[in-house]
């Protein structure tokens, strides 16, 4: 949209670009986790309407191209939630939502806001919309990991083997996890 104001014997255009998404609300109270860990961020993905194969191809690209450790897949009505718990900078985390295949709402909504956070939901919606542990895809670990975030997977049934190999990178073992509420 383009908007021309007069200003003497000249024209001050001004560009406005609108962009907006529509998404249906239910109204209920859920609570969704933070991905931010002190001044890092662990990788949150959000696939609605998305193959289980596209999701894994995806998650692959991303541990080879970024050096991601395992992807842990979790189950919606709607499709799958991914964490990473590998610690990156905001800057690496916008390049790596933004290289992935993951939901444009969803990388699109998170920047928009002041709290540089992005959320997934972990409690039930109005229609029974739950999620839960589904799979992990497994990849060699480089970086430093999130400590709280393991321990809320392991509380949402990831199993706790699966952090046993891990412990030499688990790191902010004083941070807490930052709950989010919010309608859905």
């Amino acid at each position: 949209m383009k908007i021309y104001i007069p200003i003497g014997k000249h024209l001050l255009g001004i560009f406005i670009n609108f962009r907006y998404s529509f998404k249906k609300r239910e109204g209920n109270n859920v609570v969704a986790i933070s991905n931010k860990v002190d001044h890092r961020y662990c990788i949150f993905l959000d696939y609605d309407l998305t193959e289980e194969t596209t999701v894994r191809k995806d998650i692959r690209g991303l541990q080879k191209a970024y050096e991601l450790g395992n992807g842990y897949i979790f189950k919606t009505l709607n499709g799958f939630h991914v964490i990473f718990l590998d610690l990156v900078t905001y800057k690496e985390l916008q390049t790596i939502i933004n290289a992935s295949s993951c939901d444009e709402h969803y990388k699109y909504v998170s920047t928009k806001n002041n709290n540089r956070q992005w959320v997934l939901r972990f409690t039930p919606k109005k229609n029974g919309n739950t999620v839960t542990y589904y799979d992990m895809e497994q990849a060699y670990h480089t970086r430093e990991l999130s400590y709280p975030h393991a321990n809320y997977l392991v509380a949402q049934g990831v199993p706790v083997n699966t952090f046993k190999e891990l412990e030499p990178f688990l790191s902010c073992r004083e941070e807490e996890l930052v709950l989010v509420g919010y309608k859905a």
